[in-house]
């Protein structure tokens, strides 16, 4: 029996496959199947593929024209076997227990996610390997479902990447659970999350770190995303679409409207980091919050309760709040000069 199938997607990234690979081959649980699929890669990783297809029975090779990470993922999800799955990139690598301990643990609390910490890496240092995580076993119901997931979302509680987590593949198939291919290399991780959060009943977290996330500046996932909003917005979109399609609408509005003013909040951050004007920030927003529809959950956030779930979790206390309910009200009625007033000034502080 398969027990963690390990899903890779891979495109041109061949100075770091081999590593990726041999922490793979080479874990101390056996019973797993690893599926390479190469994102038509243009480099020398379709050959590091083969040679270690040929060396090791448990590996199964996908080949296809490049059409991104999300849809890489999606293909290995199509074939996967293993009672859990587990995903690595490339240029990333697992220490040799790490599967075998998340497995295990999982199986003995019969969890349908399985957490654990990590290294970030960057020129052979650890910038962190801490990211918050803690021993704990979660039980999640439908009247804690809100409170969980805005615990997750708002706190960026176990992070929002798919590296440092084990599912169980029940879960993943009764759902239909696949990455959003509309998205590149920005925010599928967080959205697959929120997805299986949806609907998974025990999680359990080891504060243990087991795999190394490589920080590399040229990547993808470092470098400026000019659709980065465009991509929130969907992600707000098809969450509460999943939501909406499984009749969990009423129990989760007030985090929907929670999420999309904390996407709104984030670019605002990103716009920062990356050293994008105001002007620039305020007519990204114009094109993407053209619709009134798209709109209203801000509406909903400058009046409703759910400016109070996210202050608790983000500890603002009354004045902030304000200061948000007012960031939300501004975007909804589309008073662009006061949401630049307010813009500024938060890119003004020191600390966000």
């Amino acid at each position: 029996m398969i027990k963690v199938s390990i899903i890779v997607p891979i495109y041109n990234t061949d100075p770091f496959l081999t590593q990726c690979l041999e922490s793979l081959v080479n874990q101390t649980l056996q019973e797993i199947e690893l599926i390479l699929v190469d994102d038509g890669s243009t480099d020398r990783c379709g050959e590091i593929v083969e040679s270690f297809a040929k060396r090791d029975p448990r590996i199964r090779v996908i080949r296809q024209e490049n059409k991104g990470v999300s849809a890489a993922r999606n293909a290995g999800l199509e074939v996967a076997t293993g009672e859990y799955i587990g995903f690595m990139d490339s240029d990333d690598w697992a220490d040799p227990s790490m599967f075998q301990f998340l497995y295990e643990k999982a199986k003995e609390h019969d969890a349908d996610l399985h957490v654990c910490d990590f290294f970030e890496e960057s020129d052979d240092r650890v910038v962190s390997a801490h990211h918050g995580i803690i021993d704990e076993l979660v039980n999640v119901n439908q009247s804690s479902r809100t409170e969980y997931l805005s615990e997750y979302a708002f706190n960026n509680r176990y992070t929002g990447c798919v590296m440092n987590k084990l599912y169980k593949s029940a879960l993943i198939n009764h759902y239909r659970l696949r990455f959003e291919e509309a998205f590149e290399n920005s925010s599928e991780d967080t959205l697959f999350n929120y997805l299986c959060l949806t609907h998974l009943q025990r999680v359990v977290s080891s504060g243990m770190s087991l795999f190394h996330y490589l920080i590399r500046p040229g990547s993808l996932s470092q470098g400026y995303r000019p659709r980065y909003l465009e991509h929130k917005r969907l992600l707000c979109e098809r969450f509460c679409e999943h939501v909406e399609e499984h009749g969990l609408s009423e129990p989760l509005h007030h985090f929907c409207d929670g999420l999309w003013f904390m996407s709104f909040m984030v670019v605002v951050n990103y716009s920062k980091k990356k050293g994008i004007g105001t002007s620039e920030t305020i007519q990204a927003f114009k094109r993407v919050f053209r619709e009134k529809k798209t709109r209203e959950p801000f509406k909903r956030f400058a009046f409703g309760k759910a400016a109070s779930l996210y202050s608790r979790y983000k500890h603002k206390n009354g004045a902030q709040q304000f200061l948000m309910r007012l960031f939300a009200f501004f975007l909804y009625i589309k008073f662009w000069f006061g949401l630049r007033l307010l813009i500024t000034l938060k890119k003004g502080r020191s600390n966000n």
